[in-house]
């Protein structure tokens, strides 16, 4: 079925209508095990592509990644016509932060995979289209969560109270405060070293692992904005408009 059919078969228009649509996109790229995507998708230039040569060095191949699944969402939103993307809210999220074999400064490969550092937890949130008026990024303290309520108000449904979700609607749509006041995150495992938990009020972040550590900074020494594998955080990047061609890997 055609993206821009499907779209449709929804109605016309989000907020005020009986029918709401949502397409769930969930894309593995990138993700190991670490690949060559086709040339035509990215612009990493002519790699070799035996698994002796990823190995030893994977992180331009974990580029050529994330620059195909930019080049493939941007063919996507391609398919949608100019009304349907006028009424569409679109929503990239990160589910999690970089794998340890490419991670590269200013992080470590310790504070990457399956850690509560900011190279784990701490994933991209683009929002575009319907309803933006804003352009540029929201520091406001948000986590994936928030999805749930910010989707409700869109629609301009009654929000649910029960949820630990708090709307970043209004974010999108003006300056305004946001009513999340602090981001946990939290690992449980059996690696002391790695699971714990660790909040942020925006300005400081605290962290304290299975193992006993428990360190207390500020912003200037510890990056901001918590998520876990399960509830993440992150800036908001706002577009006010979609442009149906392939977004740029800048």
């Amino acid at each position: 079925c055609h993206h821009d059919e499907l779209w449709h078969q929804y109605g016309h228009r989000c907020r005020g209508e009986p029918r709401y649509g949502c397409e769930l996109c969930c894309r593995n790229a990138a993700h190991t095990p670490f690949h060559l995507p086709p040339q035509e998708l990215h612009s990493q230039g002519i790699l070799p592509e035996d698994e002796e040569s990823i190995s030893q060095n994977p992180l331009p191949y974990y580029f050529a990644m994330i620059e195909s699944l930019d080049t493939e969402l941007g063919r996507l939103i391609s398919t949608l016509s100019s009304d349907t993307l006028e009424l569409t809210l679109i929503v990239f999220i990160g589910d999690n932060g970089t794998p340890n074999q490419v991670a590269h400064s200013p992080y470590t490969s310790s504070k990457a995979q399956g850690s509560l550092y900011e190279g784990w937890i701490h994933v991209p949130l683009v929002v575009s289209g319907y309803g933006v008026s804003r352009r540029g990024e929201e520091n406001a303290l948000v986590t994936a969560v928030d999805l749930y309520n910010t989707f409700l108000d869109a629609a301009g449904l009654a929000l649910e109270e029960n949820l630990d979700s708090q709307s970043f609607w209004p974010l999108i749509r003006e300056e305004v405060s946001n009513d999340r006041h602090f981001n946990y995150s939290e690992i449980i495992g059996d690696r002391p070293n790695k699971s714990g938990y660790t909040l942020t009020d925006g300005r400081y972040k605290f962290l304290s692992l299975d193992s006993g550590s428990a360190p207390l900074s500020t912003t200037a020494l510890m990056p901001m904005s918590v998520f876990s594998p399960i509830l993440h955080p992150c800036n908001i990047a706002l577009c006010p408009t979609v442009t149906p061609f392939p977004i740029s890997s800048g």
